[in-house]
C-alpha cells in the first residue's frame, strides 16, 4: 500500500513538472535526465550500502528514521525538535542520532518528514530526494539554454549527464537538496537581473517566497556555497543595472564586474566577527587540519605546505589548492574503480578546458553573454581553493566540487559544441524554405 501510494504521487509530481517543461530548449532530454538521476540516487545507496557498508547517506537516514519513531511516540515534542534553533535542539534527542553537527541535524528533519510518507523506506525516500534535486537542476539548465543562444547542448551535458555530478547531487544525500536549491535560485536569479538593462525591476511573489525559502535551504545545509555565490550575483546585478543606464565599453564593464565582487567579498568580513578575514582563515585551516587527522590513508589527502592561517601561507598554497581540487585523482593513484573512474573524467575535463584555453581569444558567446559568464567564473574561482583547502580530502572534494562543477563546465562547454538553434528559430528556417 505504502508502495502504491507513493507510486502514485510520485508520478503526479513528475507529470506536473513535465508538463511545466513543454516548450523548454531541453524538453526533450526530460524523461532520459530524471531516470538518470533517479537511478544515480539508488545507485549512491546500493553502493554505500553493499560495496562501502557504511557513509553518511546511511548514517543520515538513520537519524532522520529516528526522528520519525520519535514523532510517532510524542509528537509534540518531534515539532519541538523540528523547528528549535541549531545548537539549541533538546539534548535528549541529539543524544539519540550519530551525527550531531548542526548541518547533518538539519538535514535528518528533511529525511524524517519524508520518510512519514514512505513509512521509513530508505529507495523511496531516495526518489523523492532525487527527484527535488532535478527539478531545481532541471529549470537552472532550460533557463541558461534560452538565454545563452545555442546552448542547449553545453547545458544538456554539464547539468544532466556529468558522471559526477550526477551521482553525488542524487539521493539521500546534503549536496542533493543543496544543487536542487541552487539550481532553482539560479533559474528565478538570472533572468531577474538581466533584465535590470532594460529597467525590468518586477519580481512575482511566488517567486520572492521561493527565492527566500531556497535561500534559506542554502544557509541551512552548507552557507559558506552563499558567500561564494552572493556576492556574483550582486557584482552581475550592479554592473547589468549600470550598463544597462550609462551604456559603457564590455571590456570596462568587465572590469567593473570584478571590482564590484571582491568590493562585495570585502564588505562581507564587515558583517560578522566569524566573518573578519584573520578568523576565517582560522576556521579553514582548522578545518583542513581536522579532516587531515581523520583521513588515515594519506594518499587521498591534498598535501599543504606549511598551511597557516595567514594571507601569505593561503596564497602560497594556492596553485596546489586550483591543480589540486580541480584535476584530482590522478589517473596513476591507486585506489578502488570509483576513484579511477573519477580520475578519467578529470582527464576529460582538463582536455576541455584546455581546448577552450587555446580558444580563449575566440569566444564568441561572451561578446553577449560576458557579465553572465565572468560572474559564474568568479563563483568558481572562489569556491574550488576554498573547498579544496578546508576538504583536503579527494574523496569528500569530489561530492563539494558539485557546487560548482556543472557551472565550470557548461561555461566552457558553451564555446567548444555545435551551437544549437531553438524551436523557434527551426520552425522559422523551416518556413523560410517553404
Amino acid at each position: 500500500m505504502i508502495f502504491f501510494g507513493n507510486a502514485i504521487l510520485i508520478a503526479l509530481l513528475v507529470y506536473g513538472l513535465w508538463q511545466k517543461s513543454k516548450g523548454m530548449p531541453l524538453e526533450r532530454h526530460f524523461f532520459l535526465s530524471l531516470v538518470v538521476k533517479v537511478a544515480a540516487g539508488l545507485a549512491v545507496g546500493l553502493i554505500y550500502q553493499y560495496y562501502y557498508g557504511y557513509g553518511d547517506t546511511l548514517v543520515l537516514f538513520k537519524d532522520g528514521e529516528v526522528l520519525r519513531h520519535i514523532a510517532v511516540a510524542d509528537f509534540s515534542r518531534y515539532v519541538e525538535f523540528l523547528f528549535s534553533r541549531d545548537y539549541y535542539e533538546p539534548q535528549d534527542i541529539t543524544a539519540l542520532l550519530s551525527n550531531n553537527n548542526p548541518r547533518a541535524i538539519r538535514f535528518a528533519k528533511y529525511i524524517s518528514a519524508v520518510n512519514f510518507l514512505t513509512n521509513g523506506n530508505y529507495w523511496i525516500t531516495s526518489v523523492y530526494f532525487s527527484l527535488f534535486g532535478f527539478a531545481g537542476i532541471w529549470f537552472c539548465a532550460n533557463m541558461l539554454a534560452h538565454t545563452v543562444k545555442g546552448a542547449s547542448n553545453a547545458a544538456a551535458i554539464a547539468f544532466f549527464y556529468f558522471p559526477s555530478f550526477v551521482f553525488w547531487s542524487s539521493g539521500i544525500l546534503k549536496e542533493s537538496v543543496l544543487l536542487g536549491a541552487i539550481g532553482g535560485l539560479t533559474a528565478i536569479l538570472v533572468p531577474w537581473v538581466l533584465g535590470f538593462r532594460e529597467g525590468k525591476w518586477k519580481l512575482s511573489a511566488p517567486k520572492v517566497l521561493l527565492t527566500i525559502f531556497l535561500t534559506y535551504i542554502i544557509f541551512k545545509l552548507k552557507y559558506y556555497y552563499l558567500g561564494g555565490y552572493l556576492p556574483a550575483m550582486m557584482a552581475l546585478a550592479l554592473t547589468t543595472w549600470l550598463n544597462g543606464k550609462f551604456s559603457f565599453p564590455e571590456k570596462r564593464g568587465m572590469v567593473l564586474l570584478v571590482g564590484i565582487y571582491f568590493l562585495v567579498l570585502f564588505m562581507s568580513t564587515k558583517l560578522h566577527v566569524n566573518l573578519q578575514l584573520e578568523n576565517f582563515l582560522g576556521v579553514l585551516v582548522e578545518n583542513t587540519e581536522t579532516m587531515s587527522r581523520s583521513t588515515p590513508n594519506k594518499e587521498n589527502l591534498i598535501i599543504y605546505h606549511d598551511l597557516s592561517p595567514s594571507v601569505v601561507s593561503i596564497l602560497k598554497n594556492l596553485p596546489k589548492a586550483y591543480l589540486e581540487g580541480t584535476f584530482r585523482p590522478y589517473i596513476w593513484e591507486e585506489g578502488n574503480w570509483l576513484k579511477k573512474v573519477a580520475s578519467i573524467e578529470n582527464i576529460l575535463l582538463a582536455a576541455v578546458l584546455v581546448l577552450a584555453a587555446l580558444r580563449l581569444t575566440k569566444f564568441k558567446v561572451c561578446d553577449q553573454y560576458r557579465f553572465l559568464m565572468l560572474s559564474g567564473l568568479l563563483y568558481i574561482l572562489l569556491m574550488t581553493p576554498l573547498l579544496a583547502i578546508a576538504a583536503p580530502n579527494i574523496g569528500t572534494l569530489a561530492r563539494y566540487k558539485a557546487g560548482f562543477s556543472p557551472f565550470l563546465l557548461f561555461i566552457v562547454l558553451v564555446e567548444l559544441l555545435p551551437k544549437t538553434a531553438s524551436k523557434k528559430i527551426l520552425q522559422e528556417k523551416t518556413l523560410s524554405k517553404v
